[in-house]
This record gives structure tokens, C-alpha cells and sequence, in this order.
């Protein structure tokens, strides 16, 4: 019941730039510094509690773009990069029977449930009413503990997509088709933040395939 709120001061500088020929870019860097950072004290058969960690940081860069690299084709590419630490050393319980803190988290530990490191890359073409598209997504490994004593794995994904473009007299309709996992890579889609009993990760989906329509109505024909 001593819970308090945690406040944060938030700073973020960012740019862009575009060409003549549609070239774009983006950059951004933040920082955020908190007070009496919220962090899991137990987590047990779906059960959480929440304590105050002391001072945190969080700051990164974040990076896109956009290049056109020739008719009907074109590659977007974004990444991030994210230090998020705790700047004062706290007490933790270990155990799913732990009711008293007495594991030391030092100044500087990385806050669990964080991704350092995340990449995204989009190879398009579109030759007149088709779509095609390639995805490739990468994600760094995630600390699941105060103690960071374990971890998940980071990962890579390869994504598929076709569709096809009708114009209408009212508007336009989209079908497409989409493979997600390719390569039906096992990884882990989630993590639980401090379980108690050490069951810390969740399994992202496998392959799977997706087929819609959408139907953009407009009045003008």
C-alpha cells in the first residue's frame, strides 16, 4: 500500500530529411529518467506485485528510412537501440516462497523485459495492381530477471506478402496473402517479468498464413 507513482522527465531530438528522388530519412535520440521506477516484486501462477526500484534510465537512438532503388521497387529499413538501466541498487525476493527481499540488484543492471536491439527491413515491388513484399525482422535478447540471471534468446523472422488492387467505380479493393515465419523459426514471442516458479518465457507463433480483403469506398467515382 506504499506504492508510489512513478514520474519521469522525457527529452527526444529528432530530424528528417528528403530528396528530390524520394529518398527519406528519419533519426531521433531520447533519454528519460525516472523516479521511483515501477518493477515486478513477485510474479506467481498469474499473480503480480509491483514495487518502487529507485531511479531508472532509458535512452536510445532510432533510425529509418526509405530508399527507392528503382522502378516499382522499393526498400525501408528501420532500427532501434535502447539502454534501459536502474540507477540505484535495490533488494529482490528469488523464489517462488520469497517473501522478504534480501538479492541485491546492483546500480546499472539492465531493467528486465527490455529489447536492446531491434531491426526491421521491407523489400517491395509493385508492378502496376500487384503487391509483393518481403519482410525481415530481428530482435535482441530480452534479461528476464532483476538478476538477469536468465535470459530469451533474440531472433529473426522472414515475412511474406503478395496482394492485388481492383478499381471500382465506388473505390478500390485489396485482397492479399500473407505468410508470417517463413521459416517457422521456434522463439520466444514474451517473457514474464520475474516469474516466481522460473517459467519466464512464452512461444511466438510458428508459420502462419493470413488472407483478407479490404474495400475502400469513395463516393466519386
Amino acid at each position: 500500500f506504499n506504492l508510489r507513482p512513478a514520474v519521469s522527465r522525457n527529452l527526444e531530438v529528432g530530424t528528417k530529411w528528403r530528396s528530390v528522388g524520394g529518398m527519406q530519412l528519419e533519426a531521433a535520440l531520447f533519454r528519460a529518467d525516472t523516479d521511483d521506477e515501477l518493477a515486478v516484486a513477485t510474479n506467481v501462477a498469474g499473480r503480480s506485485t509491483f514495487r518502487n526500484a529507485g531511479r531508472a534510465r532509458r535512452q536510445g537512438a532510432e533510425l529509418a528510412a526509405r530508399l527507392p532503388l528503382a522502378a516499382d521497387w522499393d526498400l525501408q529499413l528501420a532500427a532501434t537501440w535502447l539502454d534501459a538501466s536502474f540507477r540505484d541498487g535495490f533488494l529482490v525476493c528469488t523464489g517462488a516462497g520469497c517473501t522478504v527481499p534480501v538479492t541485491p540488484v546492483p546500480a546499472g543492471s539492465r531493467i528486465p523485459g527490455t529489447v536492446e536491439r531491434q531491426g526491421h527491413a521491407r523489400l517491395q515491388w509493385t508492378p502496376r495492381q500487384w503487391t509483393f513484399a518481403a519482410e525481415a525482422v530481428a530482435i535482441g535478447d530480452v534479461v528476464v530477471n532483476d538478476t538477469a540471471t536468465e535470459s530469451a534468446a533474440g531472433y529473426a523472422l522472414l515475412h511474406l506478402e503478395a496482394g492485388y488492387r481492383w478499381r471500382l467505380r465506388t473505390g478500390h479493393l485489396q485482397g492479399f496473402a500473407r505468410i508470417d515465419n517463413v521459416l517457422d523459426a521456434t522463439h520466444v514471442g514474451s517473457v514474464i517479468v520475474n516469474e516466481g516458479n522460473a517459467r519466464y518465457y512464452e512461444p511466438g507463433p510458428g508459420r502462419g498464413l493470413s488472407l483478407g480483403l479490404r474495400w475502400q469506398w469513395s463516393a466519386t467515382p
